[in-house]
């Protein structure tokens, strides 16, 4: 398909499974904040997507995977709210000389830049041609043209990766289970368990008492359904 952006409008809630199959003219694809489901490998085939506008819910590896994003994650992905709060969106035109890209026009500098961006030239008819963005003060200023390329019949779509917004860190905090056992510091203690109150019982673990007099064992992974005693 020759598509090269769609916008999903707002109020839609599910995109289907495979629905954006072999589009692989896409750049971006901008899904709206209502949008609660998507069907699996919903961007196969979407070779040149650069980036795509989709909801905070969907920014994982796993989604990423999933819907067969994760050539583009996490750099290509931005959320609704993100996008609205850009005043201008980077544009660029090529400028070409008997089938090599020479140079590029900036037609609309975007903002909020914190570092250089990632620069894709594609379509035209040829092939090769490499562009590096130079921002200053947050803004994109000019695209360097590091390789011309070669073939191009007519002017390549330039692909600006947009601003990148601090993404949320997500701490994942293991509560361990453990048993505590008191007694005389020095003192050896053999730890029992069992699947049952009455037994049988097997012998786990011995520990020994530390000089405050307690000591703390982690269970371990599998054995917190289980029954212990203590012996010496």
């Amino acid at each position: 398909m020759n598509l090269k952006s769609i916008t999903i409008p707002e109020g839609v809630v599910s995109i289907g499974e495979e629905a954006f199959f072999d589009c692989s003219g896409l750049t971006s694809v901008s899904l709206p904040e209502s949008v609660r489901f998507i069907g699996d490998i919903a961007f196969d085939g979407c070779s040149n997507l650069a980036f795509v506008t989709i909801p905070s819910k969907f920014h994982t590896s796993s989604e990423a995977i999933r819907l067969q994003l994760d050539r583009i994650w996490p750099q290509g992905f931005l959320t609704p709210s993100s996008v609205n709060q850009l005043s201008k969106q980077d544009e660029a035109s090529a400028i070409l000389v008997n089938g090599f890209v020479v140079g590029a026009n900036i037609i609309e500098p975007g903002r909020g830049y914190t570092e250089n961006p990632e620069v894709s030239i594609i379509g035209g008819g040829g092939s090769g041609a490499l562009g590096t963005a130079v921002v200053e003060n947050g803004e994109l200023v000019k695209i360097e043209i590091v390789n011309t390329g070669r073939g191009y019949t007519s002017s390549p779509t330039f692909v600006i990766a947009p601003p990148v917004r601090n993404l949320e860190t997500t701490i994942a905090i293991r509560l361990v289970p453990a048993i505590t056992v008191a007694g005389e510091a020095g003192e050896s203690v053999l730890i029992q368990t069992s699947d049952t109150a009455n037994g049988p019982w097997k012998d786990w673990r011995r520990v020994q008492i530390n000089s405050s007099g307690t000591t703390e064992i982690d269970l371990d992974k599998g054995a917190v359904n289980k029954f212990y005693r203590l012996r010496n």
